[in-house]
């Protein structure tokens, strides 16, 4: 059962009473009772309500951060308090992208079930930006992000910021590189490896997967500006366009390992191994529900064994 902090995230979210009482199986009146109740005792009105929906208002806004605080401490405390009861059945919620929920956490979640049978998984995809979101405000009990390095360079960024300003902590898995994707007839195939510069020369189709993902860093870190054709969010898409001759592109090994390639492309690795390091994320090691510290430390049991078939 949500409590009215809950339920004012969750409309905030939503901006909608309707869709908030679709979602969490609430009357329509109830979530709005709740919420009126909310603004009663900030003695404030918090959403403006119209008729194409809800909007924050200006104390709204104000409140909202230390709402959202209110309500991921009440999750962190119904978690603790479900592992203290010791319930048979433990939901292990994981935040992660598409090529970990489709390359590595399958072969794990079965072999951890096979050992916990009443062990239930949850899985959310998002991106490198919004899995430290979900983490930091407790919806999900861990998830899958990447630091990034290039050319040995043990300077990180991207996620791994994000985590340090949350206050999050990472326990690194493996390293998981680059490689381009060109058309098999591009002159290109003609090496062995491939460098940044040489695939800043053509058309290239950029893959935005949060804002430290994107190979764009990559080439600006060696302080090239390719020519970006188009910015694409799937991978599956860049694979597709490269095989038609739209451009060149390049993506992670942990991607194209779990997929087909087709005899259209050729696949080369680049000489400067722009690479990202796939880490496990969580907030507080101590109050990750137990079912969730069990998993995490068979990954890190068994990692390797997964990582060396890629």
């Amino acid at each position: 059962m949500l409590s009215r902090y809950g339920i004012f995230c969750r409309a905030a979210e939503n901006g909608s009473f309707t869709r908030t009482a679709e979602e969490i199986g609430y009357t329509q009146s109830a979530v709005s009772q709740s919420v009126k109740s909310l603004e009663q005792e900030l003695d404030t009105a918090l959403f403006h309500r119209k008729k194409d929906g809800l909007t924050l208002t200006a104390d709204g806004q104000q409140y909202y951060p230390y709402i959202q605080a209110v309500y991921a401490a009440e999750q962190a405390l119904l978690r603790k308090h479900t592992e203290m009861q010791g319930l048979e059945h433990n939901v292990i919620r994981i935040g992660c992208f598409a090529s970990v929920s489709r390359v590595i956490l399958p072969a794990l979640m079965k072999k951890f079930k096979d050992r916990y049978p009443q062990a239930e998984f949850l899985l959310q995809q998002g991106n490198s930006e919004t899995i430290p979101e979900w983490i930091a405000s407790g919806a999900v009990d861990f998830g899958f992000i990447n630091t990034s390095w290039i050319c040995g360079d043990s300077r990180q960024s991207g996620s791994a910021a994000a985590a340090s300003s949350e206050s999050l902590q990472l326990m690194p898995l493996f390293r998981d590189e680059i490689q381009a994707i060109l058309p098999k007839a591009h002159p290109l195939t003609a090496e062995k490896e491939v460098s940044l510069a040489q695939l800043a020369e053509y058309p290239f189709l950029m893959l935005n997967e949060g804002s430290y993902d994107s190979m764009e860093h990559f080439f600006h870190e060696q302080n090239l500006s390719p020519k970006i054709e188009y910015n694409l969010s799937d991978d599956y898409t860049i694979l597709s366009m490269v095989s038609e001759g739209f451009g060149i592109s390049a993506i992670y090994h942990l991607f194209l390992s779990g997929v087909g390639i087709s005899t259209d492309l050729a696949v080369r690795p680049i000489a400067e191994h722009p690479s990202r390091t796939l880490a496990i994320c969580f907030s507080n090691w101590k109050t990750m529900p137990k079912a969730a510290r069990t998993f995490v430390r068979f990954i890190e049991k068994n990692i390797g064994e997964i990582a060396d078939a890629l």
